[in-house]
């Protein structure tokens, strides 16, 4: 697990190793499949998108945590 500093807050968030794994594990397990195709829809889209090629959902998290728009 990796902490990252939020800011302006300045606040630490605690990010999981597999955050997609820890979400998935919080659902109700009729849930699990529906959202693991979701997710996967969801990145293969993103990762077509300019200057988010390769992001993965760890790092996905860690660059919203740290932006100044964190809806940008």
């Amino acid at each position: 697990m990796q902490s990252v500093e939020v800011r302006p807050v300045r606040r630490v968030v605690n990010i999981h190793d597999d955050p997609v794994a820890y979400y998935l594990s919080r659902l109700a397990p009729d849930n699990t499949a529906h959202a693991t195709s979701q997710l996967r829809l969801f990145f293969a889209w993103l990762n077509q998108q300019d200057g988010w090629v390769g992001v993965t959902p760890r790092q996905l998290l860690i660059r919203q945590l740290q932006a100044e728009d964190e809806y940008r």
